[in-house]
């Protein structure tokens, strides 16, 4: 129940983290801030800026997140294994012994936190009892030739960073995708600090690939700070913003939402003839049809309530009207999400569904034949109020239930 719990997003949790360390990180009011938030399955970037001195934030730029986290260099982990063991090995081993398997994973999550770079050592990571006896004689005889073991899997440190670097290179896209965003949103503030948390930013040679890039190689000198627990920053972030979630001012719009709609059909604009005539080329012709009033209008409309890539404040509030049919006690509205500016239908590719149908009540056959919807997206979630026409009083929010 919302009433009773408060969403928040991992990446915003980690920048009000920040904002109650303004003193520590020399933060000061005006300054913008980028949280990378790595964990174990994906990356997240947003930007933050310091908008006075209680440490109030306001969203910069619509964030960026991509699947990139540490699991991946697991994966990549097993890839060598299945190399260096034989697929029908590994195989044989996640069907008779996949316990093994596990063990052998955390050997070299070991190993894999320790990592520094291609100059390291060798590292070893245990071949479980498990495997061994389910290996070929010939391949224990090839891993005793390369390493002087049977019994360990050696890793040069060129090959630990051949594991990690497609997967920070994922990261740095990611970084890179919302510096551009950044610069694009015209403004000239600059970043100046970049706060990583999570899991995965316990990785020295990640740390070490963000300070080369970012404070060294590109002249941009940024400075780069990782709290000492890294994933404690998150959760102490989200309880200061449960405390306080006027923290954050203001949100970027991640999509373009709107509600399904009759738009009316104007013939004289080249968009929605394009559309019409695509419409009644094919199956779809009922798309267009006429309204009570006999106009020609598109049945499936997309009603633009914000855009993406638009800031949002907390209280932010689009208003939409919903008519009932002539003599119906019920109105249906749903909500939709663009990743396009502008959208006209909500059968256009880019358009998904948000949630189910939400059934408007209608409160009199009398004197009622529209309400108000108010929607407010600058929150964690979004809302929906529904206001009669005639009588404000009568106003009660509506839950959205959303679709898997």
């Amino acid at each position: 129940d919302s009433d009773d719990l408060v969403f928040v997003l991992e990446p915003e949790a980690a920048a009000v983290y920040g904002s109650t360390k303004v003193d520590e990180f020399q933060l000061v009011t005006g300054d913008r801030f980028m949280v990378v938030d790595v964990g174990g399955g994906t990356a997240d970037v947003t930007v933050h800026q310091v908008e006075n001195t209680q440490g109030q934030l306001s969203e910069v730029t619509r964030g960026h997140g991509s699947a990139c986290g540490s699991m991946f260099i697991d994966l990549n982990f097993l890839s060598l294994a299945r190399q260096r063991l034989g697929k029908e090995t590994l195989e044989r081993v996640k069907a008779k012994c996949p316990k093994a398997l596990s063990t052998m994973v955390d050997s070299f999550e070991v190993v894999k936190r320790q990592h520094l770079g291609p100059e390291d050592e060798e590292a070893y990571v245990d071949i479980p009892a498990g495997i061994q006896r389910l290996m070929p004689l010939e391949v224990a005889e090839v891993l005793e030739e390369a390493s002087g073991y049977d019994d360990q899997l050696c890793l040069t440190g060129r090959v630990m960073s051949s594991l990690f670097d497609p997967v920070i290179d994922r990261v740095l896209l990611c970084i890179d995708e919302v510096f551009q965003r950044t610069a694009e949103s015209g403004s000239e503030a600059s970043i100046d600090t970049m706060l990583v948390v999570g899991g995965f930013s316990q990785s020295p040679y990640l740390m070490r690939r963000l300070r080369e890039v970012y404070t060294e190689q590109r002249g941009l000198g940024v400075r780069i700070i990782s709290p000492d627990a890294p994933g404690a920053a998150v959760l102490a972030g989200a309880v200061h913003y449960g405390m306080r979630p006027s923290q954050v001012v203001s949100r970027i719009a991640r999509y373009t939402y709107g509600i399904g709609a009759l738009i009316p059909y104007d013939p004289e604009d080249p968009r929605h003839k394009d559309h019409a005539d695509c419409v009644l080329g094919s199956p779809l012709m009922s798309d267009i049809i006429r309204d009570e009033e006999g106009e020609d209008c598109f049945q499936h409309g997309f009603c633009r309530n914000t855009t993406i890539g638009a800031s949002l404040p907390k209280d932010h509030r689009v208003t939409s009207h919903v008519r009932f049919l002539s003599g119906s006690l019920h109105a249906g509205v749903r909500m939709h999400y663009s990743t396009d500016v502008d959208p006209l239908l909500t059968t256009e590719p880019t358009v998904y569904p948000l949630g189910d149908y939400v059934t408007i009540e209608r409160p009199s056959l009398d004197v009622c034949d529209s309400v108000k919807v108010h929607f407010c997206f600058g929150d964690t979630e979004i809302h929906m109020r529904v206001v009669p026409e005639y009588d404000e009083t009568q106003a009660r929010d509506i839950k959205v239930h959303y679709s898997d």
